[in-house]
């Protein structure tokens, strides 16, 4: 016993000093990186283009709301499932504020709508992942890109988006249906009502942070490691959902000022709440750019066009 008192004490010195070693060696290294980050957020103006991107995202928001509504005219889907689905999405009371706009818009919808609707969506969604894309660049010291490459990345871009929106929008309709045979033929199975419930949020925070980060690592018109990103998507992904928590927690107690408004007080919630959304995806792609600005100081970031050579 008293042979082990003296070799407690040498250890806990040794973790004492092994503290005060790693706390002036990680200290500078994060002032450098939080000094890094501040200057990749001036650089990209995050704050201006959030709302750039929160302006061109409800200037397509309807417009797609009208595109879906037409495509379930046509397939003869009703579209209640999606209205529920949509309550998931969007914090309940600025689903509650927009519930008449969003019925009128997928119940307006026809083929001569459907033209005009894929139009303004096809505009607005463009100049929305152009704006993304030029403020990532920005994060990462791009400042004259490529112009032609960048019209067709962001042609790809908004096409696969609005595709992913009606696939996501068929999905939602149809897996309450398809929930619904597979407990009917499993006769009511608590087990797998369970296993339902449960895998439910996995599901949505892993398909979220697959979209984010697949956004980040191909919109930028640069070449972009996977090592770099994964902590801004991180990042993103955990504020999206903790903006959700707030904005319903907020409208739950304050949202009796706006029901005056109704439909224009809905939108107006809907633009800050978009506004903070941009803002958090735009601050996940300064963070990622600091990333890789950081553990990369040897040489510059390489165009992607040397991952094709």
């Amino acid at each position: 016993m008293e042979m082990e008192r003296p070799l407690i004490a040498s250890y806990q010195q040794f973790i004492k000093k092994l503290m005060v070693i790693s706390n002036m060696s990680i200290m500078p290294r994060i002032r450098e990186w939080i000094i890094l980050l501040s200057h990749h957020c001036k650089k990209a103006n995050i704050s201006d283009s959030a709302v750039v991107l929160a302006y061109y995202v409800l200037f397509s928001l309807f417009p797609l709301l009208i595109i879906l509504g037409s495509l379930l005219k046509i397939i003869n889907v009703r579209y209640g499932h999606l209205i529920n689905s949509l309550r998931f999405l969007l914090p309940i009371k600025i689903f509650e504020l927009l519930r008449p706009v969003i019925y009128s818009a997928l119940s307006d919808g026809g083929k001569a709508q459907l033209s005009l609707g894929l139009l303004i969506t096809v505009w607005s969604a463009s100049r929305m992942i152009a704006a993304f894309q030029r403020t990532v660049n920005l994060a990462y010291g791009v400042h004259k890109p490529n112009v032609i490459r960048n019209r067709i990345g962001s042609l790809m871009w908004m096409i696969l988006f609005i595709i992913f929106i009606v696939g996501l929008t068929f999905f939602l309709i149809f897996d309450q249906m398809i929930v619904k045979i597979a407990v009917r033929y499993a006769h009511g199975s608590p087990f797998l009502l369970r296993m339902i419930n449960r895998i439910q949020a996995p599901t949505v925070l892993i398909v979220l942070f697959s979209v984010i980060c697949s956004f980040y690592y191909f919109v930028p018109t640069l070449r972009v490691k996977f090592r770099y990103i994964w902590f801004g998507t991180l990042i993103a992904t955990i504020g999206l959902i903790l903006l959700s928590k707030v904005f319903s927690l907020y409208l739950k107690y304050f949202s009796g000022s706006f029901s005056a408004y109704q439909a224009l007080g809905g939108f107006i919630i809907l633009m800050f709440w978009l506004y903070f959304f941009g803002l958090i995806i735009l601050f996940g792609a300064v963070i990622n750019a600091t990333n890789q600005d950081y553990f990369n100081r040897n040489g510059l970031i390489k165009e992607r066009e040397t991952k094709n050579h």
